[in-house]
C-alpha cells in the first residue's frame, strides 16, 4: 500500500466513524423524543378516570380514538379556582368546544370524523396558584339522559328529528338532533321551564302580535340562511335580568352543519324580514359599550340588521346607512349636550370619568350609520374646552370600539 493511500484512507475512515456516530446520536434523539411525545399523548380509557398533575402554564394532551357518529363526553374533576383551559381537536384539526355554548366540568360531543381526538388540558398561570396542581380527567362513552319531571320539545324536520329536553330536577337543558335513529349532534347545558334551549320564535310561545308575526316568518322560512338548505334556528338563553341570548343554527341537509354560533349577550334578536337570498334578516343591538362609563340602563346600543353571507350572520351596513345630520344640527346637539358634562379631567376608563352624561350614544349613532368622521367631528364640538383629557378618551373609546363583534365583520 503507497503512502499516499494511508492517509487518505485514515481520514475516510475517521469520517465514517463520525459520520456513524452522528446517526446513532440523532436515532437516539428521534427515540428519546417518541418516549416523550408518547408520554405527553398518552390514550384514554373509557370510565377509567386518570389523575392528571399540572404546574402553571403547563399542558398535557390525550388521546381517544373515535368512528364517525360515536358519542363521547369529556369531563374533569379539579379544584375550585383553577383556571383550565380544555379542548378538543379532531382529525381535521378544528377545535370541537368552538360549537358549545358553554363549558364548565365537561365537553359532550359527536365525532364528525372517524380517527384520532386529541385531548389538551392546560393550567393556565394565575397569581393565586404557584404551585402544581391534580385534576381528575375522565372519559365516557355512554349517553345518559333523564327520564324523570323532564319537558321535551320535538320538530321533524327534513328527515331529522331535533329534540329539546329539559331536566326541572337537574336544572338541565338538551339539544339532541337524530337522522334514523343516529345520533348527529348533542348539547347540554344549564337550564330551567325558560332558560337553556328553546325552539327560535316557537309560535306555542308568541305573546304580543309582534312576536306572532315573527314566530310565523320563521315557521314558514324552512331555509333560514338563504343557501338552498333546510335548517333550524335554536335560542339559548341563561337566565337572569337581561343576559345573556345566543341563537345556533343547523343546516338539515344530505349531512348536519352547524353554523357558526351568534351571541347577542344582553340583546334581544329580532326577525323583521327576508333577505334577497330568501333567508331571514335580523336586527339587534350591538352591547360592546354595555356598562362603559355609565349603568347599563344608560348604555348606548346602536342598531344593527343582520343577514347570511356565506353561512355567517354578517351585519348589511348598505341597510344600516340613513342620511347624516347637518352641520348645523350637529352643533345644536353638541352644544346642548356640552353643559350637561362634568369638568373634571377625564383620566382613562379605570378612573372617574365625571362627565355625568352619556354623548357618546351620537358618536356610536353617526359611526354605525355610515357616518364616522362626523362623529369625531361631534366630540370635538361637545367636548368642554375646559376639561383635559379628550385624547385619552377617544382612544379608550376606539379600543372599545374594536371590540365589537360586528365592526370587524
Amino acid at each position: 500500500m503507497s503512502l499516499w493511500h494511508t492517509p487518505f484512507n485514515s481520514i475516510r475512515s475517521g469520517i465514517f466513524r463520525a459520520f456513524t456516530g452522528l446517526c446513532l446520536i440523532l436515532s437516539l434523539s428521534s427515540f428519546i423524543y417518541g418516549l416523550n411525545a408518547g408520554a405527553s399523548q398518552e390514550r384514554l380509557t373509557p370510565d377509567r378516570p386518570l389523575i392528571v398533575e399540572l404546574a402553571p402554564g403547563e399542558e398535557k394532551s390525550f388521546v381517544i380514538q373515535l368512528t364517525e357518529g360515536d358519542f363521547a363526553e369529556i369531563s374533569w374533576l379539579a379544584n375550585a379556582g383553577l383556571n383550565l383551559s380544555v379542548a378538543v381537536i379532531d382529525p381535521s384539526g378544528r377545535d370541537l368546544v368552538e360549537d358549545l355554548l358553554e363549558v364548565d366540568d365537561a365537553i359532550p360531543f359527536i365525532a364528525g370524523k372517524s380517527g384520532e381526538h386529541i385531548v389538551r388540558v392546560k393550567l393556565n398561570k394565575s397569581r393565586e396558584v404557584t404551585e402544581s396542581q391534580k385534576l381528575t380527567l375522565r372519559y365516557n362513552r355512554e349517553l345518559k339522559l333523564p327520564v324523570k319531571n323532564v319537558q321535551s320539545d320535538v320538530r321533524k324536520i327534513n328527515g331529522y328529528e331535533v329534540k329539546i329536553l329539559k331536566s326541572l330536577d337537574e336544572e338541565k337543558s338538551y339539544l339532541i338532533i337524530e337522522k334514523d335513529k343516529r345520533l348527529k349532534s348533542f348539547m347540554k347545558v344549564y337550564g330551567s321551564t325558560i332558560a337553556g334551549f328553546n325552539f327560535f320564535y316557537d309560535l306555542s310561545r308568541a305573546e304580543s302580535a309582534q312576536e306572532k308575526r315573527m314566530s310565523l316568518l320563521v315557521q314558514n322560512t324552512a331555509d333560514k340562511s338563504g343557501d338552498g338548505v333546510p335548517d333550524v334556528a335554536i335560542q339559548y338563553y341563561s337566565g337572569g335580568a337581561h343576559c345573556c341570548s345566543s341563537l345556533l343554527f343547523f343546516e338539515l341537509g344530505a349531512t348536519l352543519k352547524q353554523l357558526p354560533i351568534l351571541s347577542t349577550n344582553n340583546s334581544s334578536l329580532y326577525v323583521i324580514g327576508r333577505s334577497a337570498s330568501g333567508g331571514l334578516r335580523f336586527e339587534t343591538f350591538d352591547d360592546t359599550f354595555a356598562y362603559w362609563l355609565t349603568s347599563f340602563a344608560e348604555s348606548p346600543m346602536p342598531k344593527v340588521i343582520l343577514e347570511f353571507q356565506k353561512g355567517v350572520l354578517r351585519p348589511n351596513f348598505s341597510l344600516m346607512r340613513k342620511a347624516a345630520p347637518s352641520v348645523a344640527k350637529l352643533r345644536q346637539m353638541a352644544s346642548a349636550n356640552r353643559a350637561k358634562i362634568g369638568p373634571e379631567p377625564y383620566q382613562g376608563v379605570e378612573e372617574s370619568s365625571g362627565f355625568g352624561f352619556v354623548f357618546w350614544d351620537v358618536m356610536l349613532d353617526l359611526i354605525y350609520t355610515g357616518h364616522e368622521e362626523l362623529a369625531w367631528q361631534y366630540l370635538d364640538l361637545v367636548w368642554p374646552a375646559q376639561k383635559q383629557g379628550k385624547e385619552i378618551f377617544k382612544s379608550d373609546f376606539k379600543e372599545q370600539l374594536s371590540g365589537s363583534q360586528f365592526r370587524g365583520k
